[in-house]
């Protein structure tokens, strides 16, 4: 059975997605303005030095920072590290054939 939302729950919910949807474009612009200098470097980097890297950012309040570490490090565990990178990017090159 699915419970009554009430209307001030969507609403609620409706601020909270947009919110989020602000602060993920602010992750996005953050990692994008770093391709150019950095490229995907976060993929085969030494683990430790993004925890480093976290760590620093989160003691000076730089949340979006904070977020990106913490999404390279989720994203490396998640699939990169379980997958392989090879297999990954195989993966990946099958996926966008079929689209």
């Amino acid at each position: 059975m699915s419970r009554q939302v009430s209307a001030e729950e969507l609403s609620i919910r409706y601020m909270l997605k947009h919110e989020l949807l602000d602060f993920t474009d602010e992750m996005k612009n953050a990692l994008f303005a770093n391709i150019e200098e950095k490229g995907d470097s976060w993929k085969t980097c030494n683990k430790e030095y993004l925890v480093k890297k976290l760590e620093e950012h989160l003691k000076l309040g730089h949340w979006v920072s904070v977020a990106n570490f913490c999404f390279m490090l989720h994203y490396r565990e998640n699939n990169f590290e379980k997958v392989g990178t090879s297999n990954l990017c195989a993966q990946r090159a099958e996926k966008e054939s079929k689209t």
